[in-house]
């Protein structure tokens, strides 16, 4: 990517890998794109675990265990974190709370109250996503659900809505939030905008990096994409402009070259 101004920053948008059910093949594709890109921020956008064995819907087929999701998990998001560093030393990396992360905390709730409460030497819970994958440590910031992440006044997150086509959950997202707002949640890529009295307010659904077949195949055909986002935010005028990337085939064009 070309060099921009010191008021520009690069900003990275990855939505709801599902691991250990991800696009596998998508994997080495984005950590070359991270590699040119050089990203000054990128947010993991919730549910990056899929935690089959903590909803409260049993499995339909054999399924990996939570320990074994985890030990994918780290692999993938070390290995993101890791490339993202070696290019650009002062990178700042968010993990949103997704609902996918949630199923941990509300299993722990139902079945085991008594552990609940029990925190490490420095206060933090210990069952909880944070703490098994030591995020302070890889120097990676969890952003709870219940609080906002914004980029300038734009609301990023996870997101508590999906319609069944692309671009109605942005819709009704702007709808609900009153701004601006970047989410994943949906699986779907679209950008709309919307002109209200003068005011541009867009909403953004970044797609996601899950497998769009799932296995076990607990939704039939779904209507979903697997997309990227990246965002160039002007510091003085205080302006994201956002570039909405599409997966097709596993690969993507992206400043005069293919990703694949």
């Amino acid at each position: 990517m070309p060099h921009l101004p010191n008021r520009f920053e690069k900003h990275l948008f990855l939505g709801d890998f599902h691991i250990p059910d991800h696009n596998q093949k998508i994997l080495p594709v984005l950590l070359k794109f991270i590699k040119d890109l050089k990203p000054d921020y990128i947010y993991l956008l919730g549910d990056v675990l899929n935690l089959t064995h903590a909803s409260k819907y049993p499995p339909i087929s054999k399924v990996p265990t939570p320990g074994e999701e985890i030990i994918q998990a780290r692999k993938v998001i070390f290995e993101i974190a890791g490339i993202a560093r070696k290019e650009n030393k002062k990178v700042k990396i968010y993990w949103l709370e997704g609902n996918h992360s949630e199923r941990l905390t509300k299993y722990i709730y139902r079945n085991a109250s008594a552990l609940t409460d029990i925190t490490d030497e420095y206060g933090d819970l210990i069952i909880t996503i944070p703490n098994i994958f030591k995020l302070k440590e890889h120097g990676i910031t969890w952003i709870p659900s219940n609080v906002t992440k914004r980029v300038g006044e734009i609301d990023v997150e996870h997101g508590d809505i999906s319609r069944c086509k692309a671009g109605y959950t942005a819709q009704a997202m702007i709808d609900k939030r009153g701004r601006c707002v970047i989410m994943g949640h949906s699986h779907k890529v679209a950008l709309i905008a919307r002109n209200q009295d003068g005011d541009i307010k867009f909403g953004w659904e970044i797609g996601c990096l899950a497998n769009l077949q799932p296995t076990p195949n607990w939704t039939y055909k779904p209507d979903w994409s697997n997309g990227l986002g990246v965002g160039i935010y002007d510091r003085k005028e205080k302006i994201l402009h956002p570039i909405s990337i599409l997966f097709q085939k596993n690969q993507f064009y992206f400043e005069g070259k293919v990703y694949k």
